[in-house]
């Protein structure tokens, strides 16, 4: 019986002990080299972190041998990296996108507030990326990032 429970715990604490950390860390800049806060940085469609002041990031990929990472900013273009986990000193370059700026208003010039308005990208291949927003307080939208 003693045997058994020893056994027991040495089987529930191993994860534990032989957990391996996978981290993952880089930089995120601008195609002259500047860096770029506040770029999101997401991992199978959950963000993982914010990039900080001076455009680095770092997480724990858990177990995963192997990270693809989609980076975005409003005001850039998105991008995708594939790298081995773990892995330090990535460096991805964002190139500043297209932008689309309007304003919606009611027949009589009265600004609409809380409008959705939608933008569609039809690439190449047969997929849509589609973005939504919705109108500030004055009527005005947004939309940054775009691809030419």
């Amino acid at each position: 019986m003693r045997a058994s429970l020893i056994l027991l715990a040495v089987v529930l604490f191993r994860p534990v002990f032989g957990a391996e950390k996978r981290i993952v860390s880089g930089r995120v800049i601008d195609e002259a080299g500047q860096p770029i806060a506040k770029a999101a940085i997401r991992v199978a469609k959950t963000v993982e972190t914010i990039t900080d002041s001076e455009g680095r990031f770092s997480f724990d990929n858990g177990s995963r041998m192997s990270v693809s990472i989609y980076v975005h900013h409003n005001d850039y273009v998105g991008e995708r990296n594939s790298s081995p986990a773990p892995a330090a000193g990535i460096e991805i370059v964002l190139r500043r996108g297209l932008s689309i700026r309007g304003r919606v208003v009611f027949p009589d010039g009265t600004p609409m507030a809380d409008a959705p308005v939608c933008s569609w990208w039809l690439p190449p291949f047969p997929q849509r990326i589609r973005s939504d927003v919705l109108t500030k307080k004055d009527g005005s939208f947004h939309f940054g990032g775009l691809r030419s």
